[in-house]
């Protein structure tokens, strides 16, 4: 890794107030951004590759997104990294599996709504990255669909990004954008879980600022998709432990 100096950055972290200080690496290790937080420092490592850097124009609206996400743990962490119980660091072998799959589920879900969060806070901005954002989306659809790659849209993580892609279109009145094409390609079960998540998070608040208010709003909404995927073995709460508030997947696991 080697430290880099972004100062096309600075006006948007100046205009977020982002409380942590910040710092960026050139990451050859990575395919995308990734944020390393150090909460005990109140700071953040953010790790950057470097095709990334090679076409900053079209990847600008992504950095953005990034301060957003790292402006929302200023709230709590949990708004920008998944943070769990570490009763979960010695399970046995017979669960591990299991374990691995929900631990899964619950962190696509939880990245699924702390992305709209920063969206918001983006969009509130700088609304034109979130129409940016929609015609990378529909062009690589597109290409998706005349190339007849349609199973990439089918993992959860993918499926989760079409759902917010569809709700970005209403959340912010992105109309003549419409992303209805792309769900008429795709299996009819994988099209009813799409629109399934789209329907339930059309009501999805944004967030107040305030923590007593925003942490038990983060817990149920969790608890809703979780709801709605029918993942019934698992059940998320937000606990306090070593003084940090961390996530609890609830039996068996627990």
């Amino acid at each position: 890794m080697h430290p880099i100096d972004l100062p096309l950055l600075k006006k948007y972290e100046e205009t977020l107030k982002i409380r942590k200080k910040l710092a960026y690496v050139l990451d050859f290790e990575v395919n995308t951004v990734q944020r390393r937080f150090d909460f005990e420092n109140d700071s953040c490592l953010v790790c950057i590759p470097p095709l990334l850097l090679r076409d900053m124009d079209t990847h600008l609206s992504f950095l953005i997104f990034n301060l957003c996400l790292i402006k929302n743990t200023d709230l709590d962490p949990l708004f920008g990294v998944g943070i769990l119980s570490k009763r979960y660091e010695d399970l046995p072998k017979h669960v591990q599996d299991d374990f691995g799959y929900d631990r899964h589920v619950w962190g696509n879900i939880c990245t699924f709504l702390t992305k709209i969060w920063a969206i918001d806070l983006r969009h509130s901005y700088w609304p034109e990255f979130t129409k940016l954002d929609q015609i990378h989306t529909a062009a690589f659809l597109r290409n998706v669909i005349q190339e007849e790659r349609v199973e990439i849209l089918t993992s959860l993580p993918a499926m989760l990004s079409l759902a917010h892609a569809i709700l970005e279109v209403e959340r912010y009145h992105l109309e003549p954008f419409d992303f209805s094409y792309a769900l008429e390609v795709l299996p009819k079960d994988f099209r009813t879980f799409i629109e399934g998540i789209v329907e339930l998070t059309a009501f999805l608040p944004t967030l107040t600022g305030r923590k007593e208010i925003d942490i038990p709003m983060f817990q149920d909404w969790v608890i809703n998709l979780v709801y709605c995927m029918q993942q019934e073995r698992i059940h998320p709460r937000i606990i306090t432990e070593d003084g940090m508030l961390k996530w609890t997947l609830g039996a068996p696991y627990s």
